[in-house]
């Protein structure tokens, strides 16, 4: 796990990630991602248009330091 918290440490906080990219951080299913994200549990995305979203590189980095520690679900 620390060495995707690494591979995004080039990246600065502010710069966003689309949904393939965010997947590979977050090995899971789309369907799944959105389920934590309407639960509350994981953060949101930004919708940039109508069919494309992305997260922010501060948000994937702490989720997955919450990985890490144990506290996501």
């Amino acid at each position: 796990m620390q060495s995707l918290i690494e591979s995004l440490s080039s990246k600065p906080d502010d710069s966003l990630i689309r949904m393939p990219e965010f997947l590979r951080y977050i090995p899971v299913s789309r369907s799944t991602t959105y389920a934590k994200i309407r639960a509350g549990v994981w953060p949101a995305p930004l919708k940039i248009s109508e069919r494309v979203v992305a997260f922010r590189v501060s948000d994937v980095r702490a989720l997955l330091e919450r990985f890490e520690r144990g506290e996501a679900q």
